[in-house]
């Protein structure tokens, strides 16, 4: 049961790859965009909340002036 858990989380054509991009350093969703160039916003958008809210990875906000967000 665990392992379709996990295999659930992870499914999808885009999840490892930005999961890949993330291990380099904390990254802005702009970074994540140069690197990952066949993505849409939309579908990049999507895939970092459902990483976040399955705790893979951590959505950190920097309080400045403009709002920094990284990965």
């Amino acid at each position: 049961m665990a392992l379709i858990e996990i295999l659930n989380i992870f499914s999808g054509k885009w999840k490892m790859i930005i999961i890949c991009a993330l291990f380099q350093e904390d990254i802005r969703f702009t970074d994540i965009r140069r690197l990952i160039p066949a993505i849409t916003p939309r579908m990049l958008s999507k895939e970092l909340k459902d990483l976040e809210m399955d705790g893979i990875i951590k959505r950190t906000v920097i309080d400045s002036t403009p709002v920094l967000i990284k990965y």
